[in-house]
């Protein structure tokens, strides 16, 4: 069976958070800018869903008020895919009544830019109202996309239990009054699109891990030498036959006069009639070593099996921390630069200056130390399984064992 994927290049975009405005709006500069430097410059470039919020590009064009008329070519293509919001819709702090009203704003500057999105847009919301199929409905929309509201699944799409989890990321969401869209779930988040799946890391090092390689030729070799003392044990003669050439002279130089003058032929018949049990006992004892090879392959196996599991795990786990450690570091950052200013101006005290950098600094520790183990279970990963998942590359298969070089 073929599968599809389809891969929707998108954003969710924060005007304000961690860090300021202006420091959050020149990252949004550098993302359009590629956006529109890769529409114009690559044919096969599908298009941006850019965060389902029109004031991303007002934001973007009082900076790049010449790259207007760029923008809104890129809307009317289908390029750039922006609204249906003018901000990004928390569904509960604010009003019924603001929600309608931030949806109508929206809808009509992406109309002005060229074209409006068609997707209710809520990746980080945190929880959804019932009634917003309902309302998206009213307003054209053909989907809600959504990355709250039913519980992230774990890694490998495991289901730990709850009534809100799933593993499914599509679904029918449907309001109180019976409105409903097709609703598609982020599932696992953030993080769906680099984790590597269990059950394809152990397929792949099954078949190319070294060690297991070894317990299987390990296993053939027994199962070989358990066929050899078998045949043994049966009836077994051996037959050996010499023919030579022999002459006697008195000096040297004459042995080697006429050859052919005499010869010797030799033939030998043995045939064990007794051997007390020998090639029996050697029969037992290749079989047990089998059984004895055997076990220990499997043990050994089952290890090597659950490390690589438990590496797996621990690598789609590490990705999550790395994502609360850099969000920590960057508040860490915004307390210290906040409380130096109230140092400055004689509002805090060096204990609490000296508290907030000791802070700063453990939390750059930890996020060191959580991409270092991120990229440690990684590349462990890649040594179970002579596998890089990252380029989809089996490296067991691109090495030239002949000439002990990597093949490019």
């Amino acid at each position: 069976m073929k599968t599809t994927v389809h891969i929707i290049s998108h954003s969710h975009w924060d005007r304000e958070w961690y860090q300021s405005f202006e420091k959050h709006r020149m990252k949004l500069i550098e993302l359009v800018d590629n956006i529109l430097e890769k529409a114009e410059n690559d044919p096969e470039f599908g298009g941006f869903f850019l965060d389902g919020q029109t004031i991303a590009l007002d934001d973007y064009l009082e900076v790049r008020p010449e790259k207007r008329e760029q923008v809104e070519k890129c809307v009317r293509e289908g390029k750039i895919q922006t609204g249906p919001w003018y901000i990004l819709q928390d569904e509960f702090l604010t009003s019924g009544e603001a929600c309608v009203r931030n949806l109508q704003v929206g809808m009509q500057e992406a109309a002005r830019y060229g074209a409006i999105g068609n997707v209710g847009y809520f990746p980080d919301a945190f929880g959804n109202a019932g009634q917003m199929p309902q309302v998206l409905k009213q307003a054209g929309m053909d989907a809600v996309v959504f990355g709250r509201g039913v519980k992230p699944i774990g890694p490998n799409n495991e289901v730990t239990g709850g009534q809100y989890e799933s593993t499914y990321s599509e679904m029918m969401w449907a309001s109180p009054d019976g409105t409903k869209l097709p609703g598609i779930l982020f599932a696992n988040w953030y993080n769906n699109g680099v984790e590597i799946p269990v059950d394809e890391a152990l397929r792949w090092g099954r078949s190319n891990n070294p060690q297991l390689l070894e317990l299987k030729q390990n296993v053939l070799e027994a199962e070989r030498s358990v066929d050899r003392t078998k045949k043994e044990s049966r009836f077994n003669a051996s037959v050996n036959a010499s023919i030579g050439f022999n002459q006697v002279a008195e000096n040297f130089g004459d042995v080697y006069h006429k050859p052919m003058q005499q010869d010797l032929v030799a033939v030998s018949v043995s045939i064990p009639l007794v051997d007390w049990g020998v090639r029996k006992g050697k029969y037992n004892m290749a079989r047990n070593n089998l059984n004895v090879v055997k076990i220990s392959a499997r043990q050994d196996e089952i290890s090597i099996e659950e490390e690589v599991i438990m590496t797996v795990s621990d690598f789609n786990i590490q990705q999550q921390l790395i994502a609360s450690a850099e969000e920590a570091l960057d508040l860490a950052i915004l307390a210290y630069n906040e409380t130096r200013q109230r140092f400055i101006i004689g509002k805090a005290d060096i204990n609490s200056l000296t508290l907030s950098l000791n802070r700063q600094q453990e939390a750059q520790r930890n996020y060191i130390s959580a991409l270092q183990n991120y990229w440690l279970n990684y590349y462990k990963i890649r040594r179970l399984t002579l596998f890089d998942f990252a380029t989809k590359l089996s490296l067991s298969d691109r090495f030239d064992f002949n000439g002990g070089r990597l093949i490019r």
